[in-house]
């Protein structure tokens, strides 16, 4: 821990005073202060091994000392950092008082993609003579290829983002020092300063869009990325437009809207591999299965696709070195990829606005016309739910085609009808369930078709569920035997076989097969009037005592006690021998009458997945946009395109290790009015802080199976049952933690109405949005 003592913390104030008065801009080249490079809890990067009380102090003499350049020296120099979004609101932010919000005036992000938080609206909203807080991607090496930088310097500023840096400089540009021989027998040392092509696609985005303002993707409910950039000084002629086919090669294809519409090229390629799948003969190695399994299942770049529009001299295309790219027989054609182009007008009046009209009416080929999105049933089948289907026409045309739908052996009514799109429209089409018994399973095959002709056929497959919950009193015993016709709410993880199971795994009574050892879990819903209740069967073969009670955790356990001791490494690989290192251990002392701030492990968390426990983590979905934290998107995209928030109320359920009592705890992490925050060890607390009161927990082992049942008042949940009072249906997600890691398991992972989100705890770990919608029986 590189964390000086507080004894230093007014020398420390002193040089950033010193240096914003000298070095801050106007006088210098300075124009922001923040604190420690990735300064996270716990084990981090840079030397930073305090907790964040000493961040806090430290963090204020920094502030305090700019402050005084900007006050007496007229320095304008802005203070914040953090790194990420996720360490500031632990750090700064976790008790609700927001002391720190004139403070902190941007906050520095690495990694974080279209995770911008410009949309958190305390941020946002602030004012001052500083305005709202900024958003700076500082380190984000994703476009470390010449023909990514366009895209990720385009997209981050279309996020919300006030500065774009997805390129490590390293790619760009490197010093090399040599000796040159001269005339005579001398030398002389020179430093030249060596480009990497890397350097032209960023001189390219510089010159392109530069400091020019973001205004609004062009096509807000299609495809492809048309990112609008504002003249510089409102010259209406110094506009740009960047082009980009598919975001997902920078940001990932899970975190964006319209996922589902992918290039007929996958869609081929995608068919000849099931081919190959099937061919495979019977004792085929495993390795070549799971080969072409991958394949199947990761996505695809866009590719063979284009947007065409007609030569005009009002406006050329450029492509990610800035190169101009001529027009072909009267056409300029541009490629629809993971690559970013750009196309300007030629600084005649009016010349900006007829290309932005031209790229309007463009002809878009090679992409599947709509998007897909199916919603789960929200009533059982028996009382005749509507599948509902959401159809966008992702291009800029009208799209007329016949959709036909299958749902298992259920009998649909209008199963197959013709429907018109209009460019860009999207569509909820509501197709009755007339017939069919329910499947013991509570699965349902769908196969969608939507055939438009001359623009495609799009064939879609999703396995759908009825999403319902009972009302019922449950005795919270673990037995799990009053779930019994409750519809099984199951999460299966990718290669775990567990779709071969027979239906009798399905059943709350009995355990999973002892073959199946991880990959597996069912969840269940009920409800009275006084509780929410929630049981879930869990196939593990990793058995985990369990973590802390966090209501009465030792505050002080994860840091260095009074006396510690150095020894020597028995097995040295990167830490140097040096003198004095002896087998017998030394002690070194804490400074006396100073707080032992530095970190000796990293902390237990009450979410479970950091470190990873065995528990489960459920969460609702309830609250109206306006009462959120975060705003739906940033202006100019449409909702959907950043992460947002759709965990308004969410808890762990955690076993708790004998050491520290045992039993069970029920850890709110979420609620309405609770700070964004993860629970470290000395965390500033709010009033919402803690676990919950009046709940029932039980966690059971049989074998290879775990079994959880709870019950938590409405009192902690009063918007999820003020909606169930009134008809309506809530979002709800559970999510399963396993000690011995493993892919993501949560329920909506990887459904159409789902996309990746920075939804459970914590932050950095995989989440997808809680978007599945569950009917109440009343």
């Amino acid at each position: 821990d590189l964390a000086w003592l507080p004894s230093y913390d007014a020398d420390f104030q002193k040089f950033c005073y010193q240096f914003a008065r000298d070095y801050g801009w106007p006088r210098g080249q300075i124009t922001g202060f923040s604190l420690w490079n990735e300064p996270w809890e716990g084990l981090s990067i840079s030397g930073w091994g305090a907790d964040m009380l000493r961040y806090r102090d430290i963090y204020t003499h920094m502030w305090q000392g700019v402050d005084q350049a900007r006050r007496e020296d007229g320095a304008q120099v802005l203070v914040g950092g953090c790194d990420s979004s996720s360490n500031a609101m632990d750090k700064l932010f976790p008790d609700g008082t927001n002391a720190f919000l004139p403070m902190f005036d941007f906050l520095s992000i690495h990694y974080q993609g279209l995770s911008s938080n410009a949309n958190f609206k305390l941020w946002r909203d602030r004012t001052g003579p500083r305005g709202r807080v900024k958003i700076w991607d500082t380190e984000s090496w994703v476009a470390n290829t010449d023909d990514r930088v366009a895209a990720i310097v385009a997209g981050d500023r279309a996020a919300g983002y006030d500065r774009a840096m997805g390129i490590f400089g390293g790619n760009i540009a490197d010093t090399q020092d040599y000796e040159r021989r001269l005339p005579g027998g001398k030398t002389t040392w020179v430093h030249p300063v060596l480009a990497w092509s890397t350097a032209a696609s960023v001189g390219a985005a510089t010159h392109f869009i530069g400091e020019r303002p973001f205004q609004r993707l062009l096509f807000q409910n299609g495809l492809p990325w048309v990112m609008l950039f504002g003249g510089q000084n409102g010259n209406a002629e110094d506009g740009t437009v960047v082009v980009v086919g598919d975001l997902g090669e920078e940001f990932g294809a899970d975190y964006l809207p319209f996922r589902t519409a992918r290039g007929f090229a996958e869609v081929r390629h995608k068919a000849a591999l099931r081919a190959q799948f099937a061919a495979l003969p019977a004792d085929a190695p495993a390795a070549d299965r799971q080969t072409l399994q991958t394949a199947l299942d990761t996505p695809e770049t866009l590719g063979g696709a284009t947007m065409t529009l007609p030569a005009s001299a009002d406006y050329s295309l450029y492509d990610f070195y800035g190169n101009p790219v001529p027009a072909r027989d009267g056409r300029i054609i541009v490629p629809l990829d993971g690559r970013g182009f750009f196309l300007r007008g030629d600084g005649r009046p009016g010349a900006f606005a007829r290309l932005v009209r031209a790229v309007q009416g463009a002809r878009i080929t090679g992409i599947e016309p709509v998007a897909i999105v199916a919603h789960d049933l929200t009533a059982p089948v028996e009382r005749h739910p509507a599948l509902r289907l959401t159809l966008t026409n992702v291009l800029n045309r009208p799209v007329i085609g016949r959709l036909t739908a299958v749902l298992g052996g259920l009998t649909l009514g209008t199963a197959s009808q013709t429907l018109t799109l209009g460019p860009n429209q999207a569509r909820d089409v509501r197709i009755p369930v007339t017939g069919g018994a329910a499947a013991v399973s509570n699965t349902y095959p769908l196969a969608v078709t939507f055939d438009a002709g001359a623009d495609g056929t799009v064939k879609y497959q999703e396995q759908m569920h009825v999403n319902w919950i009972a009302r019922r009193a449950i005795t919270v015993d673990g037995s799990l035997n009053d779930w019994r016709g409750v519809p099984p709410q199951t999460i299966i993880a990718q290669g775990t076989g567990a779709p071969t199971l027979t239906e009798q795994a399905w059943l709350p009574f009995r355990n999973y097969d002892a073959a199946v050892k991880t990959g597996l879990a069912t969840g269940y819903l009920a409800y009275d009037g006084r509780f929410f209740y929630f049981a879930a069967k869990v196939a593990d073969a990793t058995a985990d005592p369990g973590t802390v009670r966090f209501a009465t955790r030792d505050e002080d356990a994860d840091f260095y006690p009074a006396r510690s001791y150095a020894v020597r490494l028995k097995n040295p690989q990167i830490a140097p021998v040096r003198e004095g290192d002896t087998d017998t251990p030394q002690a070194l002392d804490w400074p006396a009458g100073v707080r032992r701030y530095s970190y000796r492990r990293n902390p237990e968390l009450p979410a479970g997945n950091f470190p990873d426990h065995d528990n489960v983590q459920i969460a609702f979905n309830v609250l109206p946009p306006e009462r959120k934290k975060f705003a739906p998107t940033v202006p100019g995209v449409m909702p959907g395109f950043v992460t947002t928030e759709d965990m308004d109320y969410e808890y762990a359920l955690n076993q708790v290790a004998p050491q520290y009592g045992g039993g069970t705890e029920i850890w709110r992490l979420a609620a309405p009015g609770m700070p964004l925050k993860h629970f470290y060890p000395r965390q500033p607390k709010s009033p919402l802080d803690g676990p919950v009161s009046g709940g029932r927990l039980v966690i059971r082992r049989d074998g290879g199976t775990l079994l959880y049942e709870c019950a938590i008042p409405w009192a902690e949940m009063p918007e999820a049952k003020r909606r169930l009072d009134a008809g309506q249906t809530v979002k709800f997600s559970f999510r399963v933690n396993d000690n011995a890691g493993g892919p993501t398991m949560e329920l909506s992972n990887g459904r159409s109405v789902a996309k990746r989100n920075g939804s459970f705890h914590v932050d950095w770990a995989e989440h997808w949005a809680n978007e599945l919608e569950f009917g109440a029986e009343r």
